[in-house]
């Protein structure tokens, strides 16, 4: 037995710590892996409840328009908020002069909609643009068109979404 014992060197230990360290190299970048998913998977949450917000804020400004509250009156489009309002917005309802981009929000000129969505850092903010009023061809009808740009975040500030839709109003439809 000790003639064996001499010719062996040592050879198994080595590789065997080499297969452990490749095990180890294979586990940590498994770990790296799953953690990159779960950030991936949490910034597409945010994302959703981003874009839900603003669709939801969207829903409410169209929903506004065309009810015919006695704040929003498409028949009176020059009167009130939309009276003189040249590059000012107010209370999220803004002139026909020019259109506003998406880093025009006014800070004092948005209307904040109420979605009761959770795990939002603020409720969405909406403005409703008057783009221009058609006369049809029959005189006792009048077409109203509308931008809508609503902008929300999710649950944290980086998951910001912006909407922008267009809606058109049959606004002699309405009885004031």
């Amino acid at each position: 037995m000790s003639k064996y014992n001499k010719q062996q060197s040592g050879i198994a230990l080595i590789i065997g710590l080499v297969m452990l360290l490749l095990l180890t190299i294979i586990m940590i970048a498994a770990v790296q892996v799953t953690v990159l998913e779960e950030r991936m998977a949490g910034n597409l949450q945010n994302n959703n409840i981003a874009f839900q917000s603003a669709e939801s804020a969207l829903r409410e400004a169209e929903i506004l328009i065309g009810s015919g509250a006695a704040d929003f009156n498409p028949l009176k489009l020059t009167g009130g908020p939309f009276q003189n309002i040249e590059s000012v917005c107010v209370a999220g309802l803004c002139g026909t002069t020019s259109p506003l981009q998406s880093e025009d929000f006014p800070d004092d000129g948005t209307a904040t909609a109420t979605t009761g969505i959770e795990n939002v850092v603020a409720e969405p903010e909406y403005i409703i643009e008057l783009v221009r009023i058609d006369p049809s061809v029959d005189s006792s009808r009048l077409y109203a068109t509308f931008r809508i740009t609503a902008r929300a975040s999710g649950a944290d500030s980086s998951s910001s979404v912006q909407l922008q839709s267009t809606y058109r109003l049959h606004a002699l439809s309405f009885t004031y």
